[in-house]
């Protein structure tokens, strides 16, 4: 994913036609890349950090909200991802590089439904940590015109695996 600013996020949607039972649903390569870890030109810098984030939303059959259950997949590096209720997102050190494989378990959450639900939503983004440290190092990009505004998290370099789940449909119920 690429994004001008933090703010700026991807909906992937699930929409069943019955409720549904979310079960083992993995996301993995929640990780993050700080701005002075890479020994690359600045000129290159912006765009090259990131903090991924992903955050869950369901809802049941009456359109309010439903529980999920956020765990690690493995012990989390201290490092590495934070979970937080519904939201994961990787730990931003601007002289970090956080950076893992797709396969890489150290960075994979489970997600399960407490009850069925009707829609399912993942929200991806930069998390503003990068965007912080960006804003408060502005001298870092020396190139960088205030005639463009503030980086606020720009970033052409981030993407998370959403590696499949399991589910159960609940029958229908035929009322005579």
């Amino acid at each position: 994913m690429s994004s001008v600013n933090s703010d700026q996020e991807v909906e992937y949607r699930f929409t069943f036609d019955r409720p549904t039972n979310i079960t083992n649903f993995r996301i993995s390569a929640i990780d993050a890349v700080g701005f002075s870890a890479n020994n690359i030109c600045d000129l290159e810098r912006l765009g090259i950090s990131y903090q991924n984030e992903v955050r869950m939303v369901a809802t049941d059959l009456c359109g309010d909200d439903v529980v999920l259950d956020v765990q690690a997949a493995t012990a989390q590096p201290a490092s590495q991802q934070i979970i937080n209720g519904q939201t994961s997102y990787a730990e931003y050190d601007p002289d970090l590089n956080s950076d893992i494989g797709s396969t890489n378990l150290d960075g994979e959450i489970i997600v399960n439904s407490t009850k069925p639900v009707t829609t399912f939503s993942i929200f991806y983004f930069n998390e503003p940590d990068d965007k912080a440290w960006e804003e408060a190092n502005a001298a870092a990009y020396p190139w960088w015109s205030n005639n463009n505004g503030a980086t606020s998290g720009i970033s052409d370099d981030y993407g998370i695996r959403i590696d499949g789940f399991d589910f159960c449909a609940c029958p229908l119920l035929i009322l005579q």
